[in-house]
């Protein structure tokens, strides 16, 4: 899931987008 969440990260669609999947991978940390 990490590979996927950084994929997506650095893919610039919604800065909106970008702060949830932060958020979702510090909570899962």
């Amino acid at each position: 899931v990490g590979d996927r969440v950084r994929i997506m990260e650095t893919r610039p669609l919604s800065k909106d987008k970008n702060w949830r999947i932060l958020e979702i991978v510090e909570r899962a940390k």
